[in-house]
């Protein structure tokens, strides 16, 4: 059985302005993953740095991904609330733990596949 995960106005309100899954593109009823997972998730949930849209389906993919490629898909979809150090912080580390050129490898890559599609 799946945790519950309490969640805040805030996060609600931001999850209502995303209309697509960043993964898929499909629009349909948006769920909010937390780019820190495990013991920092409840701090994440108040940290609009940390959110990412996905769809149902999309989820468990973006659950798995390395971390320097959700911050590119977050960078991607949503720069006003990007940032990469913030993020570290949540997660505990160092504030390049995952730097810039991590994330720039990854929107490269994110680009580029989307371009041959």
């Amino acid at each position: 059985m799946r945790r519950r995960i309490l969640t805040t106005p805030e996060r609600e309100a931001w999850r209502d302005t995303q209309n697509r899954c960043w993964l898929c593109g499909k629009r349909c009823e948006i769920q909010v993953h937390e780019i820190t997972s495990g013991p920092h998730r409840q701090k994440a949930l108040a940290e609009p740095c940390t959110w990412i849209a996905t769809c149902l389906w999309c989820h468990d993919t973006f659950q798995y991904m390395p971390l320097p490629a959700q911050l590119a898909y977050k960078l991607l979809n949503d720069p006003a609330n990007y940032d990469r150090q913030r993020v570290n912080a949540v997660r505990r580390r160092a504030p390049d733990a995952i730097d810039a050129s991590e994330v720039e490898s990854e929107l490269k890559r994110i680009l580029s596949e989307r371009a041959e599609r």
